[in-house]
This record gives structure tokens, sequence and C-alpha cells, in this order.
């Protein structure tokens, strides 16, 4: 396995299907068709704010990491119309938006991280998080942070192995429902440096 320090062209295509994969349950019932979440990732990705764990040609996983200066998915509300539609961004982008989690000065925020299925349970998900450590000391951060769905049992274990605690948890309900997600609960977690 190999890590890589940004997202070549080369592997574009298959970041945005791993990354639909395993965080679609979040933006796929918001874009309305899996499709349109496609054409938004795939100019949205910020090749420079992530890590790819790769094998060969093979994406094995990727963590895409937030500062308060850069983010990894740099879409705006034209973006989510053009590819969304009027009418559907009027009722979901207030409810994304009060998911989402602006980096604080201090701060490297944990935007997402994905493991393939076939990568699962050899280490992918720790390598990529221990990146995502020598990144946040790198750039002079003192807590790496991220935010964990009720689904997500698994990685939930793995963040607190990891040294993570839940700071807060909050409902995503009502609201939710009126997107379609399939979560309740989302656990905003820290690990201090």
């Amino acid at each position: 396995m190999k890590i890589l320090a940004n997202l070549p062209d080369s592997f574009r295509a298959s970041a945005v299907e791993l990354f639909l994969d395993s965080l679609g349950e979040k933006i796929i019932p918001a874009m309305g068709k899996r499709g349109r979440a496609e054409a938004l990732l795939a100019k949205a990705l910020n090749g420079q704010a992530c890590f790819l764990a790769v094998e060969g040609s093979r994406l094995l996983g990727m963590i895409g990491l937030n500062t308060s200066q850069s983010l990894f998915v740099q879409a705006g509300l034209t973006d989510f119309v053009r590819n969304a539609g009027f009418f559907r961004s009027l009722w979901t982008l207030p409810i994304l938006g009060a998911m989402e989690h602006a980096s604080a000065a201090d701060e490297l925020y944990i935007e997402m991280i994905a493991v393939s299925p076939e990568a699962r349970g050899k280490g992918v998900g720790r390598a990529l998080m221990q990146e995502a450590e020598q990144r946040c000391r790198k750039l002079g951060k003192n807590r790496l942070t991220l935010q964990v769905v009720d689904t997500n049992p698994r990685a939930k274990k793995l963040y607190e192995e990891m040294g993570f605690r839940t700071i807060k948890t909050y409902s995503v309900q009502p609201w939710g429902r009126i997107v379609g997600w399939t979560f309740r609960k989302v656990d905003f977690m820290e690990k201090r440096l």
C-alpha cells in the first residue's frame, strides 16, 4: 500500500465512486439522484486537501481534510443548484448547511474518510488517520476533529481506539427525514494532539 498526498486525475473517478459508496447516505438523498451527486463531486473535490491509499491502480481508501483556509469539497450554492435543481436546493441546502462544520484556526477537520469494501480490516483507515494526524501537526494545529453518524459504529470504534472522544452529539431529526437520511444522530469527535 502506498499513500499519495493528493488526488491525481487518474484516480478522480474512482475517488468519487468511493466517496458515494461510503458516504452516499448523506449526499445522494439531498441531491435526489446518484448521478447528480457524481457530477457535483467530480468537479468539487480539492485534490490538494486529501490523502489516498492505493495499491497499483486500485484506490483502497481516501481521507478528505478541511482547515479554516481550505476545503476538501469546494462546492458553492451555484454548483449545488446547477446539479440538484433550484427547488430541491431551496429545501435541502439549509439542512445540509446545518451539518457543515466550520474549522477553527487550531483544527484540522476530517470531512470524510472512506475505505473500499475489499480493503476493510487491513489497516487502510488507520493509515489514513495517521497521515491526517501528521498533517495536523505539520500545520501547527492542536486538534483533529470529525463527525460520525450513528449508522456507522465500526468507524466510531476505530476513532475511539485512535484516541478520539465524543464532545457533542446532536440529532438530525426531524429535518433529516425530509432529506431522506437513514441516520438519526451525529457524534462530533475530537482528538487533542
